[in-house]
């Protein structure tokens, strides 16, 4: 195994980590940001039985939402590889 091929593995375990706790970090944020706003739990399955509205607002703010945290996820975890590294992450 090359460096290079060390150091892709080693960037993929890093960014996948950071984006599986930003997911889980945002799902808890989006559903208490609804639980705020319409003072109940957010709809389980919009989909079946929730009112239109309802439906295109959380799949709309949980869409938003999840994207910012995405971004910022890969932030993070760029900066924190280029820090530790001295390099930024490898791309291919």
């Amino acid at each position: 195994m090359t460096n290079k091929q060390i150091r892709r593995g080693a960037w993929l375990l890093v960014s996948g980590g950071t984006a599986m706790l930003a997911g889980a970090i945002v799902n808890k944020g989006v559903a208490a940001g609804w639980r705020a706003y319409a003072d109940e739990d957010p709809p389980a399955r919009p989909w079946r039985g929730a009112k239109w509205g309802k439906a295109v607002l959380w799949t709309a703010a949980s869409a938003a939402v999840a994207s910012v945290g995405e971004l910022a996820a890969k932030d993070l975890a760029a900066a924190g590889w280029k820090h530790a590294m001295k390099r930024l992450p490898p791309t291919k």
